[in-house]
């Protein structure tokens, strides 16, 4: 798959998991129409796309001392940043952002 391809796929799988946050996590609120769905995969995929490469390299040295584990906080990071960018969506707890990035990053790094 070409990089464009990729890109388009990511769009749509990052609506499709925002769509589908907002159903099974009550403290995952995104308030809005489609148009709203598609600022916030538009927003979450350009923040995968270029910010995650840059927070990878910066922490390097903690992801190596923890095996890896410290991904996780930068998936979380970057969730919390689209939170902070996009006024119309809310995350109540710190429970729902960790479980949803989870989600997020894991289907992320599937494609």
């Amino acid at each position: 798959m070409g990089f464009l391809t990729r890109l388009i796929v990511k769009l749509v799988l990052n609506g499709v998991l925002l769509y589908v946050a907002t159903r099974y996590f009550s403290g995952f609120i995104l308030e809005g129409g489609i148009e709203i769905f598609a600022v916030g995969a538009l927003l979450l995929t350009l923040l995968n796309v270029f910010l995650r490469p840059i927070l990878t390299l910066l922490a390097t040295p903690f992801i190596w001392l923890t095996f890896g584990l410290f991904n996780i906080v930068i998936h979380v990071a970057i969730l919390w940043f689209a939170d902070k960018l996009l006024t119309s969506l809310v995350i109540t707890d710190l429970g729902t952002l960790f479980w949803v990035s989870i989600i997020i990053a894991v289907v992320n790094s599937i494609f």
